[in-house]
Protein backbone atom coordinates (compact mmCIF):
# COMPACT_ATOMS: atom_id res chain seq x y z
CA UNK A 1 0.00 0.00 0.00
CA UNK A 2 1.52 3.24 -0.99
CA UNK A 3 -0.11 5.34 1.95
CA UNK A 4 2.79 5.03 4.29
CA UNK A 5 5.40 6.63 2.54
CA UNK A 6 2.80 9.42 0.75
CA UNK A 7 1.66 10.45 4.42
CA UNK A 8 5.36 11.22 5.41
CA UNK A 9 6.08 12.97 2.21
CA UNK A 10 3.02 14.82 2.99
CA UNK A 11 3.32 16.04 6.39
CA UNK A 12 6.94 16.60 5.54
CA UNK A 13 5.83 18.87 2.75
CA UNK A 14 3.33 21.15 5.56
CA UNK A 15 6.57 20.98 8.18
CA UNK A 16 9.44 23.29 8.65
CA UNK A 17 11.44 21.32 10.79
CA UNK A 18 9.42 19.97 13.57
CA UNK A 19 7.02 22.94 13.76
CA UNK A 20 3.86 23.05 11.46
CA UNK A 21 3.69 26.73 10.71
CA UNK A 22 0.37 26.71 8.70
CA UNK A 23 -1.57 26.13 12.44
CA UNK A 24 -1.22 29.94 13.36
CA UNK A 25 -2.38 31.25 10.05
CA UNK A 26 -5.43 33.14 10.59
CA UNK A 27 -7.96 31.72 7.84
CA UNK A 28 -6.78 27.74 8.52
CA UNK A 29 -7.86 28.51 12.14
CA UNK A 30 -11.33 29.95 11.53
CA UNK A 31 -11.71 27.27 8.79
CA UNK A 32 -11.39 24.64 11.91
CA UNK A 33 -13.80 26.57 13.54
CA UNK A 34 -16.54 26.07 11.39
CA UNK A 35 -15.23 22.65 11.42
CA UNK A 36 -15.81 21.97 14.71
CA UNK A 37 -18.70 24.37 15.18
CA UNK A 38 -20.76 23.59 12.32
CA UNK A 39 -21.78 19.99 13.04
CA UNK A 40 -23.62 20.85 16.02
CA UNK A 41 -25.38 24.09 14.28
CA UNK A 42 -26.44 21.58 11.62
CA UNK A 43 -27.78 18.61 14.15
CA UNK A 44 -29.84 21.78 16.00
CA UNK A 45 -31.35 22.97 13.29
CA UNK A 46 -32.01 19.22 11.67
CA UNK A 47 -34.10 18.71 14.94
CA UNK A 48 -35.60 21.94 14.76
CA UNK A 49 -37.31 21.28 11.21
CA UNK A 50 -38.62 17.51 13.13
CA UNK A 51 -40.45 19.90 15.63
CA UNK A 52 -41.86 22.17 13.29
CA UNK A 53 -42.96 19.25 11.20
CA UNK A 54 -44.99 18.05 14.34
CA UNK A 55 -46.54 21.47 15.03
CA UNK A 56 -47.08 22.85 11.88
CA UNK A 57 -50.65 21.61 9.20
CA UNK A 58 -49.73 18.62 7.38
CA UNK A 59 -50.45 21.12 4.43
CA UNK A 60 -46.96 23.28 5.55
CA UNK A 61 -44.35 20.51 6.67
CA UNK A 62 -41.60 21.46 5.15
CA UNK A 63 -39.72 19.10 4.00
CA UNK A 64 -40.11 14.76 4.42
CA UNK A 65 -39.24 13.70 7.74
CA UNK A 66 -36.97 11.29 6.32
CA UNK A 67 -34.25 13.39 5.61
CA UNK A 68 -33.41 15.84 9.02
CA UNK A 69 -32.92 12.11 9.98
CA UNK A 70 -30.75 11.08 7.42
CA UNK A 71 -28.83 14.01 8.23
CA UNK A 72 -28.23 13.79 11.99
CA UNK A 73 -27.81 9.75 11.44
CA UNK A 74 -24.90 10.33 9.31
CA UNK A 75 -22.94 13.19 11.68
CA UNK A 76 -23.89 10.71 14.41
CA UNK A 77 -22.60 7.30 12.35
CA UNK A 78 -19.39 9.64 11.31
CA UNK A 79 -18.46 10.10 14.95
CA UNK A 80 -19.47 7.06 16.04
CA UNK A 81 -16.97 5.24 13.85
CA UNK A 82 -14.21 7.43 14.78
CA UNK A 83 -14.86 7.22 18.53
CA UNK A 84 -14.20 3.05 17.88
CA UNK A 85 -11.25 2.97 15.67
CA UNK A 86 -9.24 5.43 17.64
CA UNK A 87 -8.55 3.66 20.63
CA UNK A 88 -8.34 0.60 18.68
CA UNK A 89 -5.74 1.33 16.33
CA UNK A 90 -3.70 3.62 18.76
CA UNK A 91 -2.11 5.61 16.16
CA UNK A 92 0.32 8.75 17.01
CA UNK A 93 -0.90 12.22 15.34
CA UNK A 94 2.12 13.81 13.00
CA UNK A 95 2.88 16.49 15.31
CA UNK A 96 3.55 14.10 18.40
CA UNK A 97 6.34 11.84 15.71
CA UNK A 98 10.13 11.95 17.07
CA UNK A 99 10.54 13.26 13.42
CA UNK A 100 8.67 15.97 14.58
CA UNK A 101 9.44 16.73 17.93
CA UNK A 102 7.53 14.22 19.55
CA UNK A 103 8.01 10.96 21.67
CA UNK A 104 5.81 8.25 19.17
CA UNK A 105 7.02 6.21 16.25
CA UNK A 106 5.57 6.34 13.07
CA UNK A 107 3.37 3.53 12.05
CA UNK A 108 0.85 2.84 8.70
CA UNK A 109 -2.67 3.26 8.54
CA UNK A 110 -4.69 0.22 9.86
CA UNK A 111 -1.92 -0.69 11.71
CA UNK A 112 -2.43 -1.85 15.37
CA UNK A 113 0.20 0.22 17.26
CA UNK A 114 -0.52 1.30 20.69
CA UNK A 115 1.30 4.59 20.15
CA UNK A 116 -1.62 6.74 21.39
CA UNK A 117 -4.19 5.76 23.81
CA UNK A 118 -6.26 8.89 23.68
CA UNK A 119 -7.45 11.55 21.21
CA UNK A 120 -5.19 9.34 18.43
CA UNK A 121 -5.25 10.24 14.71
CA UNK A 122 -6.63 7.65 12.46
CA UNK A 123 -8.82 7.99 11.80
CA UNK A 124 -10.19 11.99 11.63
CA UNK A 125 -12.95 12.92 13.44
CA UNK A 126 -13.45 16.57 11.58
CA UNK A 127 -13.05 14.73 8.45
CA UNK A 128 -15.34 12.51 9.16
CA UNK A 129 -18.00 14.82 10.39
CA UNK A 130 -16.74 17.44 7.32
CA UNK A 131 -17.97 14.32 4.61
CA UNK A 132 -21.04 13.96 6.85
CA UNK A 133 -21.86 17.63 5.68
CA UNK A 134 -22.68 16.18 2.69
CA UNK A 135 -25.80 14.93 3.81
CA UNK A 136 -27.30 18.18 3.36
CA UNK A 137 -27.79 17.99 -0.40
CA UNK A 138 -30.65 16.18 0.24
CA UNK A 139 -32.56 18.77 1.23
CA UNK A 140 -32.48 20.81 -1.91
CA UNK A 141 -34.48 20.56 -4.67
CA UNK A 142 -32.97 18.05 -7.46
CA UNK A 143 -32.89 21.23 -9.86
CA UNK A 144 -30.12 22.88 -7.27
CA UNK A 145 -28.77 19.53 -5.92
CA UNK A 146 -25.72 19.94 -8.42
CA UNK A 147 -25.12 23.30 -8.19
CA UNK A 148 -25.14 22.66 -4.49
CA UNK A 149 -22.71 20.03 -4.72
CA UNK A 150 -20.29 21.86 -6.53
CA UNK A 151 -20.57 24.76 -3.49
CA UNK A 152 -20.34 22.51 -0.63
CA UNK A 153 -18.37 19.68 -1.77
CA UNK A 154 -14.80 22.04 -2.03
CA UNK A 155 -15.46 23.58 1.16
CA UNK A 156 -16.10 21.17 3.19
CA UNK A 157 -12.53 18.87 1.91
CA UNK A 158 -10.70 22.08 2.89
CA UNK A 159 -12.43 21.79 6.16
CA UNK A 160 -10.72 18.12 6.15
CA UNK A 161 -7.31 18.80 4.56
CA UNK A 162 -7.41 21.54 7.06
CA UNK A 163 -6.19 19.11 9.59
CA UNK A 164 -3.08 18.02 7.96
CA UNK A 165 -1.41 21.23 7.65
CA UNK A 166 -2.31 21.12 11.02
CA UNK A 167 0.24 18.56 11.66
CA UNK A 168 -3.16 16.47 13.62
CA UNK A 169 -3.78 14.19 10.78
CA UNK A 170 -2.25 12.19 8.14
CA UNK A 171 -3.63 12.10 4.74
CA UNK A 172 -4.62 8.96 4.75
CA UNK A 173 -6.73 9.19 8.26
CA UNK A 174 -8.81 12.13 6.11
CA UNK A 175 -8.93 9.90 3.24
CA UNK A 176 -10.04 6.89 4.86
CA UNK A 177 -12.73 8.65 7.66
CA UNK A 178 -14.36 10.48 4.35
CA UNK A 179 -14.68 6.66 2.63
CA UNK A 180 -16.10 5.24 6.27
CA UNK A 181 -18.36 8.03 6.21
CA UNK A 182 -19.70 7.82 2.80
CA UNK A 183 -20.30 4.32 3.32
CA UNK A 184 -22.36 4.72 6.47
CA UNK A 185 -23.83 7.19 4.64
CA UNK A 186 -25.07 5.02 2.00
CA UNK A 187 -26.43 2.32 4.26
CA UNK A 188 -28.17 5.11 6.18
CA UNK A 189 -29.77 6.51 3.12
CA UNK A 190 -31.15 3.57 2.18
CA UNK A 191 -32.72 2.81 5.80
CA UNK A 192 -34.50 5.83 5.36
CA UNK A 193 -35.45 5.93 2.09
CA UNK A 194 -37.11 2.29 2.32
CA UNK A 195 -38.62 3.69 5.77
CA UNK A 196 -39.86 6.56 3.93
CA UNK A 197 -41.77 4.94 1.10
CA UNK A 198 -42.74 2.07 3.62
CA UNK A 199 -44.86 4.91 5.63
CA UNK A 200 -46.23 6.65 2.48
CA UNK A 201 -43.76 9.81 2.67
CA UNK A 202 -43.01 11.75 -0.29
CA UNK A 203 -39.43 10.49 -1.60
CA UNK A 204 -38.15 14.09 -2.53
CA UNK A 205 -39.66 16.27 -0.76
CA UNK A 206 -37.29 19.10 0.51
CA UNK A 207 -37.57 22.57 1.81
CA UNK A 208 -39.36 25.51 0.75
CA UNK A 209 -41.66 22.55 -1.43
CA UNK A 210 -45.03 22.72 0.67
CA UNK A 211 -47.56 19.74 0.22
CA UNK A 212 -50.62 20.20 -2.09
CA UNK A 213 -53.86 19.93 -0.43
CA UNK A 214 -55.94 16.75 -1.80
CA UNK A 215 -58.64 17.83 -4.09
CA UNK A 216 -61.40 15.61 -6.00
CA UNK A 217 -61.29 15.79 -9.55
CA UNK A 218 -65.21 15.13 -10.86
CA UNK A 219 -65.06 13.08 -14.36
CA UNK A 220 -68.32 13.12 -15.80
CA UNK A 221 -69.68 10.13 -16.59
CA UNK A 222 -69.50 8.66 -19.84
CA UNK A 223 -73.05 6.81 -19.45
CA UNK A 224 -75.40 8.82 -20.61
CA UNK A 225 -78.95 9.08 -18.70
CA UNK A 226 -81.45 7.00 -19.71
CA UNK A 227 -83.99 8.25 -22.11
CA UNK A 228 -87.56 9.20 -21.54
CA UNK A 229 -89.32 6.68 -23.50
CA UNK A 230 -87.20 3.87 -21.83
CA UNK A 231 -88.19 4.95 -18.40
CA UNK A 232 -91.82 4.49 -19.48
CA UNK A 233 -91.38 1.09 -21.15
CA UNK A 234 -89.42 0.18 -18.22
CA UNK A 235 -92.51 0.99 -16.20
CA UNK A 236 -94.72 -0.87 -18.36
CA UNK A 237 -96.42 1.92 -20.13
CA UNK A 238 -96.79 1.72 -23.83
CA UNK A 239 -94.85 4.62 -25.97
CA UNK A 240 -97.44 5.71 -28.39
CA UNK A 241 -95.93 9.05 -30.46
CA UNK A 242 -97.57 12.08 -30.88
CA UNK A 243 -100.51 12.70 -33.78
CA UNK A 244 -97.80 13.68 -36.74
CA UNK A 245 -94.56 13.41 -35.32
CA UNK A 246 -91.87 11.34 -37.34
CA UNK A 247 -91.18 8.37 -36.26
CA UNK A 248 -87.12 7.17 -35.54
CA UNK A 249 -85.41 6.11 -38.50
CA UNK A 250 -84.31 2.47 -39.75
CA UNK A 251 -81.84 1.25 -37.14
CA UNK A 252 -82.15 3.92 -34.45
CA UNK A 253 -83.20 2.95 -31.57
CA UNK A 254 -85.12 4.86 -28.67
CA UNK A 255 -82.25 4.54 -25.75
CA UNK A 256 -79.93 6.21 -29.34
CA UNK A 257 -76.96 8.10 -27.46
CA UNK A 258 -76.93 10.54 -30.51
CA UNK A 259 -77.94 14.08 -30.54
CA UNK A 260 -80.92 13.01 -33.14
CA UNK A 261 -82.38 10.52 -30.71
CA UNK A 262 -83.11 12.96 -28.21
CA UNK A 263 -84.18 15.42 -30.60
CA UNK A 264 -86.74 12.96 -31.80
CA UNK A 265 -88.01 12.10 -28.50
CA UNK A 266 -88.62 15.36 -27.76
CA UNK A 267 -90.90 15.93 -30.37
CA UNK A 268 -92.71 12.37 -30.11
CA UNK A 269 -93.50 13.82 -25.81
CA UNK A 270 -95.12 17.22 -26.96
Amino acid sequence: MAFPAIDLAVTRRVAEGAVFVLAEQPFLNGLRQVGLKGPFIVILAMLLLLGLRTVLPGRHRICAPHKPIFVVTSFVAGQLVVEILKPLIGRARPRNLLEFGGTADFTPVWQFSGQCADNCSFPSGEAAAAAAGLSLLVLFPERLRLTAAIILTPMLMMIAVNRVLFGAHFLSDVVIAWLLTLLAMTSIWKWTGQHARDTGAPANGSIGETRPARTRHLVPSAKRAPSRSALLQGRGRPFVPAAGAALPATGQGLGSDSPAADVEENIFYQ
